[in-house]
């Protein structure tokens, strides 16, 4: 029987233009209050007792899993296939894979991760859409890292979910706003300051309910935001600031629905104030990112400039000029997440 996308929880299905759009007619797509819930039903339905977690993530990804439950051990990122698999019963091992700023995992981490007990791609640095996740794929994401709103996290989950009851507390939802609020005027003012206070209210959200043991619907009010937002629009702006970013920096070209560029030098915090003082505001993404203590050098080299969606050329190419300005006289290469030294030779 085919399955529409609906949201999950005792409250009516969300009624949004956009998450319609977005509907897939063969699978759930499920709508929750944010990714970390959108992690914590897939792993409340996935049967693993082990998962497999890049050692350079998000903080609140083995945050929740832990809380789900789960024992994690971390791999190096885009090298999985160095996991000691002989000492592993796959059948009870769930790997999650990283969509870094829109790439994809590498098909040999996929060939690495067959015959686990389940794969889930974490697509929350992806500007893209749950209908373009392959059938029979688990993945999950969150559309305000790009919509800029309260909420909005989904799963696209391989098998059918369960039945789950999924509150949308009031007070948690008014404090996310708040927090993307504060997000969203980092660019006019004091980005640094203004990303960790917004990293604090979503701390102090998840401590008044507790991190999720119980995955959170989305609320109304990231219904209203996603609304307003054109997503098809969106990608092709960024796409356009993208390609002129990487020809004036002599980088390959990101991938469509890339979210940023990452550099890595021992400059990180002067190219960070440099971008600062040109009114970009490159927030190192995953400030806890080094979460098991093998990426301590990687995390403390690692910048993440953002791609911004601009509606004319002309602020394309000033963005461009302002971040090539920043970089100058100072050493970097463009680089994956990857925990291992990286070659200034290699490709990006």
């Amino acid at each position: 029987m085919m399955r529409k996308s609906r949201a999950v929880g005792s409250n009516p299905p969300l009624d949004s233009t956009l998450f319609r759009d977005f509907a897939r007619t063969d699978s759930n797509t499920v709508w929750l209050a944010s990714g970390r819930d959108a992690l914590a039903l897939a792993a409340a339905a996935i049967d693993a007792r082990i998962w497999l977690v890049p050692d350079f993530i998000c903080g609140a990804v083995p945050a929740t899993l832990q809380k789900m439950g789960a024992t994690l051990l971390p791999y190096t990122v885009g090298r999985l296939d160095s996991v000691t698999w002989d000492l592993l019963d796959r059948s009870t091992c769930a790997v999650l894979l990283l969509w870094d700023l829109g790439e994809a995992p590498s098909a040999r981490d996929r060939l690495a991760a067959r015959n686990a007990a389940a794969i889930l791609e974490d697509r929350c640095l992806w500007v893209g859409q749950p209908s373009e996740v392959p059938s029979g794929t688990w993945a999950f994401g969150s559309s305000r890292k790009w919509i800029g709103g309260a909420g909005a996290g989904w799963l696209v989950p391989a098998d059918a979910l369960p039945e789950i009851e999924t509150p949308t507390p009031r007070t948690y939802a008014q404090i996310v706003l708040a927090s993307s609020a504060l997000r969203s005027v980092r660019e006019q003012a004091l980005g640094d300051e203004l990303e960790a206070a917004s990293i604090m209210l979503n701390e102090a959200a998840d401590r008044l309910l507790g991190v999720p043991t119980t995955p959170r619907r989305a609320s109304e009010m990231a219904v209203t935001l996603a609304d307003r937002a054109d997503p098809h629009a969106e990608r092709a702006a960024r796409r356009s600031t993208a390609i002129e970013l990487c020809g004036r920096l002599g980088v390959r070209e990101m991938s469509d629905g890339g979210s940023g560029l990452r550099v890595r030098s021992t400059c990180r915090d002067e190219i960070a104030s440099r971008l600062r003082d040109r009114r970009i505001y490159a927030t190192v993404h995953w400030r806890d990112g080094d979460w098991c203590g093998r990426a301590t050098t990687f995390a403390s080299q690692t910048l993440t400039i953002p791609i911004p969606a601009f509606d004319n050329s002309s602020d394309v190419a000033a963005f461009a000029t302002a971040v090539e300005e920043a970089l100058t006289l100072t050493d970097w290469i463009a680089s994956r997440a990857n925990g291992d030294p990286v070659d200034p030779a290699d490709e990006w």
